[in-house]
């Protein structure tokens, strides 16, 4: 009985070299490979190809590439929040409070001051057009606290 030898082939998809077991012969180096060549179709952006592999979120492969899918989540995620961010900066510039704001728009105080700050770091807001001036916010603490403040 003579030993079988291992012969060395190179992957359809790839071209990486694959070692052939003795008891048959393979294809492909890995089976990502084989879906990533069997399936894949190009980007719709940018005509790469990509998908071909269904991740464990969804049943269909992907239609954009990496780099695509990052841009195309981007600007539907600003797309979502720009009414958002409108309506908030015209009710900032009335001189709404956080907590007023929040009452409008149905959201959290925490959530309102997360995203006010936010979008003054981006330049989105203006300043705080709601200050007060001294006299206002001795009249507030006169009538919270009395005459102690």
């Amino acid at each position: 009985m003579s030993a079988t030898v291992a012969q060395e082939t190179a992957c359809q998809g790839c071209g990486a070299p694959i070692e052939q077991p003795h008891y048959g012969r393979r294809k492909w180096c890995s089976d990502r490979c084989r879906k990533t060549t069997l399936y894949a179709v190009p980007c719709e952006r940018c005509g790469e190809r990509c998908g071909g592999i269904a991740n464990g979120h969804r049943g269909h492969p992907s239609r954009h590439c990496r780099s695509c899918a990052l841009e195309v989540s981007g600007e539907k995620q600003q797309a979502a929040f720009t009414p958002f961010r409108e309506t908030m900066s015209e009710l900032w510039k009335d001189g709404l409070t956080t907590a007023e704001i929040a009452r409008e728009l149905g959201w959290t105080e925490a959530a309102v001051q997360a995203a006010v700050s936010r979008y003054r770091a981006k330049g989105y807001l203006a300043d705080f057009p709601h200050r007060r001036t001294a006299a206002q916010v001795a009249r507030m603490k006169m009538a919270r606290w009395g005459a102690s403040a």
